[in-house]
């Protein structure tokens, strides 16, 4: 009698139903030779109310086993009962990416007489698989009928579901100001179930709407409270979700160091819960991380392991974006092949997935013509109406893969001129790097020497002012030795700040030794210059390392320019005057060539 009573028993029924259909009778058939006394209601419900815990808070492979084993204690379970412990299953299917197998236990339910509720419920998580899965015009269907028929059920938290489902797609597909308003109505709706979990998804789907419409700083704070309410409701699907979640906003954020150990946290988090799409999710949304980086190494191990956890299934766009990564990594190794190898995958992941959908359509009208050509003539004639109806849209759908042809040849120009544009970017970057020091950002000392030279010729032909200006931090090697080489770079790099605000306005100005800064003047007297480097010295006096009392002062020699004077010859007064500087007791200067 139960077996009559399942949902779905007068339709044609799956492979897998049919399994659990057998099972079950079996079960049934066994105790009604056991001696052992079946399971009460009370028990029953116990069992189920038990499923529908492990269904939130365990692995899915650890809820399917719990429900192979209590099949044989269902013998007094009501349909309505059998028919949760199913949409338990299919969730259970889904979070390990076995989507149709959960798509044809819901098509089943979703074919017999359900209550209202489960109907509802039934219709959402259809809606999530199909859309999932690209499947949208079956996948909008089931959301468009959930939508009908949740206004007449009054739990607040079958309803939040279903808005959320609603949230998350307009957001996806444009709409975000209508997903934010659903975002909102999800949340009243949760509030007013009273359920933690509820909660929890709530926020999960507002915050993204939120992050959608650019609203960075709300979105981060309806992640955190979702995180809170999710870890409240034992949640590790959707807590994992959240860690993703939050690394990857702090990143759009700028906030790199911050969002790297969510994404560790929640790569972590979601294969422990079983859910093997947000793994790969978190792994390619990481990996962007990385990348940007320039970490290309950790990067690429990532990148290897979605291609690896996407061979047999999961979400097709990770492994598309997968090889699309790894070919920047390839082109940044100089691997141009293997570079070539990915985008060839990626786009050849797109093509076959066309050539699938048009296959199974053209497949699909043949079967249909062939089953009623042998009618009567009427009918043979609609079907040929019907072939050129397919013809023609054959081919359309030709002229549309021409026009993604050319599509996919525009994007591979557009990949290539990203690509040598970056090379470009990168050789200047590499010019400026080979002529700035790296701790202060100053220039070098030779690329200094170079341009004071220049400077020096162009004043003396000119007949202009020039006065080269030479500074050393005093004492900087016993501060070193007394504070170490971080407190040391930190002087530098103070005193190098200092030096570039007052002086790089009026000339050129460079790192010419390991303590020793140095300015070029143009058009300035030694009085201007005496000027401008008292500035520097009042700026360092008022500098504050962290936790060190040790004021920084810096000895300063300046020459200037002689009609008979090379650069040499400038360079050697200047430095004249600064041993004389050193000698005299430092933090002073002194003007080459001046009275005592």
């Amino acid at each position: 009698m139960l077996c009559k009573g399942m949902p779905g028993s007068l339709r044609p029924v799956p492979k897998t139903l049919i399994l659990v259909l057998v099972l079950l009778c079996q079960c049934l058939g066994a105790q009604a030779f056991s001696q052992e006394p079946t399971k009460t209601s009370q028990e029953v419900q116990a069992l189920v109310e038990r499923a529908a815990r492990m269904d939130v808070t365990r692995p899915p492979r650890e809820t399917l086993a719990y429900l192979d084993s209590i099949q044989d204690d269902l013998a007094e379970a009501t349909p309505q009962q059998l028919t949760q412990l199913l949409l338990v299953s299919a969730r259970s299917h889904v979070l390990m990416t076995e989507y149709d197998t959960a798509l044809e236990i819901l098509e089943d339910l979703l074919a017999g007489d359900l209550v209202a509720e489960q109907q509802l419920r039934a219709l959402e998580l259809a809606a999530n698989v199909a859309l999932h899965i690209d499947r949208f015009e079956e996948g909008f269907d089931y959301l468009n009928r959930a939508m009908i028929l949740q206004e007449g059920v009054d739990d607040p938290a079958l309803k939040s579901g279903v808005y959320g489902l609603a949230t998350y797609w307009h957001s996806q597909l444009g709409d975000q100001r209508k997903g934010l308003d659903y975002a909102q109505r999800t949340m009243e709706l949760a509030r007013a179930s009273g359920d933690i979990r509820e909660l929890c998804v709530a926020f999960e789907k507002l915050g993204q709407a939120e992050e959608m419409m650019g609203l960075h700083e709300q979105a981060l704070k309806s992640y955190q409270s979702a995180l809170e309410a999710c870890e409240e409701a034992q949640d590790p699907v959707f807590t994992g979700v959240l860690h993703v979640l939050m690394g990857r906003l702090l990143s759009r954020l700028g906030r790199h160091d911050d969002s790297e150990p969510w994404f560790q946290q929640g790569i972590e988090l979601t294969a422990a819960s079983g859910f093997e799409d947000g793994v790969t999710d978190a792994m390619t949304t990481y990996a962007e991380l990385l990348l940007m980086l320039e970490r290309y190494d950790e990067a690429n191990a990532l990148l290897q392991e979605v291609l690896e956890r996407t061979s047999s299934g999961g979400r097709p766009q990770n492994r598309a974006d997968a090889h699309h990564m790894l070919a920047q990594i390839s082109h940044h190794a100089e691997d141009y092949r293997g570079a070539w190898d990915h985008i060839v995958e990626y786009l050849r992941d797109r093509e076959r997935e066309f050539d699938v959908k048009r296959t199974k359509v053209i497949a699909f009208q043949e079967v249909q013509f062939d089953l009623h050509s042998r009618e009567q003539e009427i009918k043979l004639l609609r079907e040929q109406a019907r072939v050129s109806n397919l013809q023609e849209t054959t081919r359309r759908q030709q002229r549309l893969f021409q026009l993604i042809a050319l599509g996919m040849a525009a994007l591979i120009l557009t990949l290539l001129l990203a690509i040598l544009l970056r090379t470009l970017r990168e050789r200047r970057h590499f010019r400026h790097m080979s002529a700035h020091d790296g701790l202060t950002g100053m220039l070098n000392h030779s690329h200094f020497i170079d341009a004071t030279k220049e400077q020096v010729r162009d004043a003396a032909v000119r007949g202009r002012n020039l006065v080269l200006l030479l500074a050393d931090i005093d004492h900087f090697k016993q501060f070193n030795d007394q504070h170490g080489h971080q407190a040391g770079d930190e002087v530098l790099r103070k005193a190098a700040s200092r030096f570039k605000e007052i002086l790089s306005q009026y000339g050129t100005v460079g790192r010419v030794g390991g303590e020793e800064f140095a300015a070029c003047l143009p058009g300035l007297d030694t009085d201007r210059a005496t000027m401008l480097a008292g500035e520097v010295r009042d700026a360092l006096r008022t500098c504050r390392l962290s936790d060190i009392e040790d004021t920084v002062t810096m000895s300063f020699g300046i020459a200037r320019l002689r009609p008979s004077d090379q650069f040499e010859s400038l360079r050697a007064r200047a430095d004249a005057a600064l041993y004389q500087a050193k000698h005299d007791g430092r933090d002073r200067l002194v003007v080459a060539d001046s009275p005592a």
